[in-house]
């Protein structure tokens, strides 16, 4: 889209017929597709690029669940990029827009070419010599199976036990295990503290990457003491820290996303901060983004969120764990023992934004 000429396109009201949205560089429209209707993401994105004969064009489109307003429809990018877990294909098809479809051919112009291709670099290289990049390079998300497994957190039996005897034979309820409507990931907040207040926490529901606070995982005691105030933050049983760790983490989880970077790589392996972002923004705006500038502007964004969430109804209450996090143990492996003091650790969280 950015190569068409536009860094955001806001799309308002509802069409009476089907419709995708076609934007170039030289307009945006809307076509009528009523041939589309009922057909999936991969035939959709095939007949737009067949009718514009561009293969070219890449495409965000719903299938029949997004034009059903099914809650948890998806919109998949070009056929293989999925943006689920929260429905934003149902609102698609609330607004009968089966697709956008997106052809640029514009050049970007960078403020400090040489300064940002440096910049780029210092983090590429950062990526490549971090211990944990082969085995996240070849494996991605499938590598937490056996890792959460290893340390006594992957839900299984329905949360009633963190260790599964079979996980090797598998590849990737009666409570529904779910925040605000969001069931939470396949980690059990009663051994990592941090992720479980970030779960509460998260405006669209139970959502890791709200702050994707991975640092709990680290044991780095030291560098915990100097930058949360207690090297607990960097024990994944411990509550103590937790919500400074998650006030920190939930800043530069969004600063990833505003730099379309992953947390992976720029936040659980630590590579991303308000330092190199800075340098980064300015080599290619031009516009001298200090890191105390980024602070306050990510923390007013998180701010107006949870200001959005009270005006829809969210109270403060809602940001809690199921009752099994809270009141039953795990009762097996290393992480058997320990509930989840949600409250304890909202309670400090709320009091470092300043909500009371």
């Amino acid at each position: 889209m950015k190569l068409s000429g536009y860094d955001q396109i806001i799309i308002t009201g509802r069409a009476d017929t089907l419709l995708y949205c076609l934007i170039t560089n030289s307009d945006v429209r809307f076509v009528d597709c009523p041939e589309l209707a009922g057909t999936s993401l991969i035939q959709t994105t095939k007949t737009i690029r067949q009718g514009h004969k561009d293969y070219a064009i890449q495409v965000a489109a719903i299938g029949q669940a997004g034009e059903n307003q099914v809650h948890f429809a998806a919109i998949v990018s070009s056929g293989n990029r999925v943006n689920g877990r929260i429905g934003m294909g149902a609102v698609m098809g609330s607004k009968n827009l089966k697709a956008l479809a997106v052809r640029g051919s514009r050049s970007l112009e960078l403020a400090e070419s040489l300064a940002f291709l440096e910049e780029t670099k210092k983090i590429e290289s950062a990526i490549l010599q971090h211990n944990e990049y082969p085995k996240r390079y070849a494996l991605g998300t499938t590598m937490l199976m056996t890792d959460l497994n290893d340390i006594g957190i992957l839900p299984t039996k329905h949360f009633k036990e963190g260790v599964c005897t079979y996980v090797d034979e598998i590849s990737g309820q009666k409570l529904v295990m779910q925040v605000k409507g969001l069931d939470i990931i396949c980690g059990d907040p009663r051994g990592i503290k941090a992720y479980g207040l970030t779960y509460a926490i998260a405006s669209r529901g139970g959502d890791h990457l709200r702050a994707e606070p991975f640092f709990e995982l680290t044991n780095r005691k030291d560098e915990a003491r100097e930058r949360f105030g207690t090297e607990k933050a960097a024990n994944r049983l411990a509550e103590e820290g937790k919500a400074a760790l998650v006030t920190y983490s939930e800043k530069i989880s969004l600063l990833t996303d505003a730099l379309t970077m992953c947390k992976n790589i720029g936040l659980c392996m630590d590579i991303l901060n308000l330092e190199n972002a800075s340098a980064l923004l300015k080599a290619g705006t031009g516009i001298d983004y200090k890191p105390e500038y980024l602070y306050k502007t990510l923390g007013d964004a998180i701010n107006r969120d949870y200001e959005l969430n009270t005006k829809f109804g969210i109270k403060k209450e809602d940001n809690t764990l199921p009752e099994r996090f809270q009141t039953e143990p795990l009762t097996r492996g290393p992480t058997e023992g320990p509930t989840v003091d949600i409250q304890r650790m909202f309670n400090e969280y709320y009091k470092l934004h300043n909500w009371e």
